[in-house]
């Protein structure tokens, strides 16, 4: 009986460390937006290394409705995401230095809805005057697991071509 315990606390453990590990890339690979905040002013401080931030919150989203239902109630997964980046400092607030009217270097709240019977995510990173690149992904059961079947994502970061 201990060692069926032992395996439980080992796994959890495991686990939280697994998202520490996720959050803690997506937190480095925002580090020199936060850093740096009037970098790259003409596209409100985006860069194409958003895109592998943008890719790394999906697939931090996506490890997390594996085992979400078809129409299942979406308010505390959505709950939980968003306290998950709260506790990893990932959301603007007062401590985590995004009250200078940025949210460059942060990332926005994860909204979860379905369209029907499709799963829609909705997640952003912060840009310069207080806004988010949101993405958007749309998910359709296979009877086995979430398959992404769309994605809208700003991915143009040049001058006057950047419209998030």
């Amino acid at each position: 009986m201990r060692w069926l315990a032992l395996v439980f606390v080992l796994a959890w453990t495991l686990g939280a460390q697994s998202d520490d590990v996720q959050l803690g890339k997506i937190r480095a690979m925002l580090a020199p937006f936060r850093a740096n905040p009037l970098a790259n002013l003409a596209t409100r401080g985006a860069t194409p290394e958003f895109d592998g931030i943008k890719h790394s919150l999906r697939d931090w989203v996506e490890s997390k409705i594996t085992d979400l239902k078809p129409n299942a109630d979406l308010g505390p997964l959505e709950r939980k995401l968003n306290e998950d980046l709260r506790v990893a400092e990932l959301r603007c607030s007062a401590d985590t230095g995004c009250s200078d009217g940025s949210n460059l270097g942060s990332v926005g709240e994860i909204k979860l809805r379905w369209e029907w019977e499709y799963l829609v995510v909705q997640t952003g990173i912060g840009i310069e005057n207080c806004g988010f690149d949101e993405s958007a992904y749309a998910y359709r059961w296979t009877g086995e697991r979430w398959h992404r079947f769309w994605q809208d994502e700003e991915n143009d970061y040049k001058e006057k071509k950047y419209e998030p």
